[in-house]
């Protein structure tokens, strides 16, 4: 199944079924709003899923059958499981990331937090180049290339390096650098040090 029909297929799924059987399983008390944002392939050889909500979380406790404790992430991963069985989906092809993107204003990226300290980022091919500017960072970071197709990093005083899919590269703390632009998507993972 391509990437579109999935996504408009679970995003159908939530919107007509799924929304309604959290809110009445759970006894929510308003409107949620579920969403895929994006599904990629992962590193790990996974599609990973994005999903969004409004609301990013809820005010109160969501408790299961048994009177425990659940976290909206686990309901919302336990609906989005069924919506694949429906599809005669394995789920342990998949990865999960509920709420993790961050789009922040005025970067040129979208941005998903992996853990505290590791983010993968997203400049799309639509992102024009006089966007990516130069810049120096608070931090020292690993940069570890997932997929480049000509895209290049400059750092300061130096000719740009090409950016290579599964290389590392070091940027310190203070240095000015910038992304050149190639074809395609440039995905990378950041680790900050």
């Amino acid at each position: 199944m391509k990437k579109e029909k999935l996504i408009n297929f679970i995003n159908y799924y939530f919107k007509e079924f799924g929304n309604q059987q959290i809110i009445d399983e759970y006894s929510i008390d308003h409107d949620i709003d579920i969403y895929v944002h994006d599904i990629r392939k992962g590193n790990d050889g996974k599609f990973w899923i994005f999903i969004d909500s409004e609301p990013i979380r809820l005010e109160h406790s969501i408790e299961d059958d048994d009177g425990e404790t659940v976290s909206f992430s686990d309901v919302v991963w336990e609906e989005l499981k069924t919506c694949l069985s429906h599809l005669g989906l394995d789920i342990w092809n998949f990865r999960y990331f509920f709420n993790k993107r961050t789009l922040m204003p005025n970067v040129p990226f979208d941005q998903i937090s992996i853990s505290e300290n590791t983010k993968v980022r997203v400049f799309k091919e639509s992102v024009e180049s006089d966007e990516l500017k130069w810049h120096r960072d608070r931090e020292n970071r690993i940069v570890e290339v997932i997929e480049s197709n000509n895209w290049f990093l400059q750092m300061d005083n130096e000719l740009p390096k090409k950016l290579l899919k599964g290389k590392k590269y070091h940027i310190p703390e203070g240095v000015f650098h910038r992304v050149i632009k190639g074809k395609g998507d440039l995905k990378i993972k950041v680790t900050l040090k």
